[in-house]
């Protein structure tokens, strides 16, 4: 019930949620004595901490998700320009590009060499979250291609409100790491190592070993990672794919 509840913004569903509870609470305790007062105010905070730690975790989900999609779809979107002879003229340079490792013609910089073309595809990779959708499976959450969920048939995983979202909430985490994609392209790194780096990155510190019963998605054994399908299982931890049950068994 949390996660379903939690798509909502985060504050306004919690205290929504504690204030009624609230009000439950205070309405039933109103006659009772003050030790049954306190031992119920506890069990109210305690009910508290649980809701927004579930929360904050569902919401850390949501985030590492979408990270990594825009970074999976940013690859598609560099592609595109990676050929291109375009020369940016110095007016329309951002200060970024004013570094001596930009190779410049004349009174320009290329454009494949310009932070321009990271911002352009970021811009671009988050106009194309309209075609992604968010599916969750057993708390996993996953944001893919619409045309890669009705292949797989998992159009009942998806969340629709969350999917409403993702265009919104692609605009808020590009605009808090902006910087750190165009550092990562112009150092020729992995794009997904820009959804890590620290406790307040959308994924953590550092992909952490998928859990037994899960596989990995990008196949390296760590984050992100994925339930096993039904009919495959794995019982090993760190594991980059599921294997299929023996005959006359099943998940």
């Amino acid at each position: 019930a949390f996660a379903k509840i939690c798509t909502q913004p985060l504050t306004i569903t919690t205290m929504r949620i504690l204030h009624v509870i609230w009000r439950q609470m205070t309405h039933t305790t109103a006659k009772a004595s003050a030790s049954h007062y306190l031992s119920t105010l506890l069990s109210f905070v305690i009910l508290a901490c649980m809701i927004l730690g579930t929360c904050a975790k569902n919401e850390r989900g949501y985030e590492c998700a979408l990270c990594h999609a825009v970074s999976n779809e940013m690859q598609d979107q560099l592609a595109k320009s990676a050929n291109s002879t375009e020369i940016i003229e110095l007016a329309r340079r951002p200060s970024a590009d004013l570094g001596k490792s930009q190779k410049e013609s004349g009174r320009g910089i290329r454009y494949v060499d310009s932070e321009m073309r990271v911002i352009d595809a970021l811009q671009a990779s988050c106009a194309a979250m309209r075609y992604y959708r968010l599916i969750e499976v057993l708390g996993m959450k996953q944001v893919v291609k619409l045309s890669d969920v009705l292949e797989s048939g998992n159009l009942k995983h998806v969340d629709e409100r969350g999917s409403n979202k993702l265009r919104e909430r692609c605009d808020e985490l590009v605009e808090s790491l902006e910087r750190k994609f165009v550092k990562v392209v112009k150092a020729s790194q992995t794009l997904s190592s820009t959804c890590y780096g620290s406790k307040s990155s959308p994924c953590g510190v550092r992909p952490g070993r998928c859990p037994s019963g899960t596989r990995s998605v990008d196949g390296s054994g760590s984050g992100p990672c994925w339930p096993c399908e039904l009919g495959q299982y794995q019982p090993e931890a760190g594991a980059a794919g599921c294997v299929p049950c023996p005959a006359g068994l099943t998940t």
